[in-house]
Order: structure tokens, then sequence, then C-alpha cells
């Protein structure tokens, strides 16, 4: 476990810190080469890339501050980011939520640019799962095998589970899923032809990656609802399985779309 990567005087350079903004620049090259070609002018998605930012943070911080308020006493509390404490799912919402306002003000649609910038979701959170397995947070449960591994004394997973338990490794199990993910979406682009349906799609895959990973992964008693158990266990699954319909009402959007036009063609 690395979470401080290396020092240069006062500052310092955090894995999770380093992960998101390799993500960030990887993804957003991805959506401009995209976006290009579908005739997006590249201010537009800068700025947009800006908003997405910036909208991610506070709402990740957010979310986490919702549900942890025990860990934050005093208001100011809340803006010390380097002390961490995000969740993907708040930030993920607000980068959505962001993006929806910034293009209807800008009268573009929202399905379209959110086709666009599917992959660039998809490949960030790969990228960024890396850096929270060096970080050390977002362990999994307790097992024994060969895939399981051990962290140090001093961290997260030793403070919550004692030192020198194993478990898995559930933020490179999630990293690997949202690889394959990018690679499916790439691939998928031209079968889903209408607007919306690609985004769909990310959204199933991102709950269905979501909901399966959590079956291994730790997690506090807080942020448990044991009476929706067992398919549903954690506050995490819940927005999966809502992001997951969600993603399937757009394909059947998509797709009745696209049946209506080749209907049309034919006749």
């Amino acid at each position: 476990m690395h979470p401080v990567l290396f020092r240069i005087g006062p500052l310092q350079f955090r894995a999770y810190g380093l992960a998101l903004a390799v993500s960030f620049l990887v993804g957003s090259w991805l959506a401009l080469k995209r976006g290009r070609a579908r005739g997006y002018g590249e201010d537009l998605l800068l700025s947009l890339f800006a908003w997405i930012v910036a909208a991610a943070v506070v709402g990740a911080r957010l979310h986490f501050v919702l549900a942890h308020p025990e860990d934050f006493p005093g208001p100011l509390d809340a803006l010390r980011l380097w002390e961490g404490g995000m969740t993907l799912y708040g930030g993920l919402i607000g980068a959505i939520l962001a993006s929806w306002l910034f293009l209807r003000r800008n009268r573009t649609p929202f399905l379209g640019v959110a086709d666009v910038v599917a992959p660039s979701l998809a490949l960030g959170e790969a990228i960024t799962r890396i850096g929270c397995f060096v970080n050390g947070c977002c362990f999994g449960r307790p097992c024994d095998g060969a895939l399981c591994v051990r962290y140090p004394a001093d961290s997260y997973a030793a403070a919550a589970l004692g030192s020198g338990v194993e478990v898995f490794p559930a933020q490179l199990f999630l990293s690997a899923g949202f690889l394959l993910a990018t690679v499916l979406l790439l691939k998928s682009e031209r079968r889903l032809g209408a607007p919306g349906a690609l985004f769909g799609l990310y959204l199933v895959l991102q709950g269905l990656l979501r909901w399966g990973i959590d079956f291994f992964r730790w997690y506090e008693p807080i942020d448990r609802i044991p009476a929706l158990a067992p398919l549903i266990g954690t506050k995490s699954q819940l927005v999966a399985a809502l992001l997951l319909v969600a993603g399937a009402a757009l394909l059947l959007r998509g797709w009745r779309a696209s049946s209506a036009a080749a209907r049309e063609r034919v006749s």
C-alpha cells in the first residue's frame, strides 16, 4: 500500500489523486477524439469536462458526508478533501446532473454527448480503481486463496479487520471489469445507433459490475441494508440496480427507435 507515491518538498502526490488525474486526461482525450468525429465542438466538450470534474468532486464528497456524518463534526471538516472520503456514485450522479444542465443551457442533445462520453467513463473507472488498490481503500472481504492480498499493518484493511487478514482485491476485479466494459462499448457502438443506447449500455454494465463486485467487497454496517438482502445487501447495490434499470430503459428506447426506422425504410 502506497497512498503517498512520492513527495517534492511539502507537496504530496497521492496514488488516488494521481489515478484520478490520469483517468481524466485519458478519458478526455478519448472523448474529444470521438466527439470531433461526430461534429461536436472542442470548446463545448472542454467546457463540459470542467463542469463534470467540479460536479463529480462535489457530488462524491457530498454523498460521503451525508452517509458518514459522524466523521464530520464541524461544517468546515467536509472541505478537507486531502484527507480522503469520497464515493463514486455520488460523483457519477453529480457529473450526469451537471452535464444535463450544461448541455441544456447550450442547446445540445444530452444523449448524443452521453454516448460520446460513455467509453471514457468506463475507462476512467478502470484506471481510478487501480488508484484505490494502491491507496488501500475500497478493499474486499476477508478470504483465503491465491487471489487474496494482505495489506500492511498501517492500512485501512488492517484497521478494520485486523493486521494480517487477507482480503479480496475487489478494486482490481472492478478495474478489469471496466476495462472489458470499455472494449465492449467501443465494439458495440455501430450496432447501437439510436441516441442514448450506448450510454444505456454503459449504465447497464456499471450496474452489473458494481452489483456483482459488492459480494466481494467489505463494507461497514452503516453501508448495509439487510432488509433487501441477499440480492441487494448494500446501498451501492441499490444504486447499481437503479442504474441498471435506467440503462435498460434507454436500450429499449433505442431498440424501438431503430425498429421504427427500419420499418420506415422498408415501407
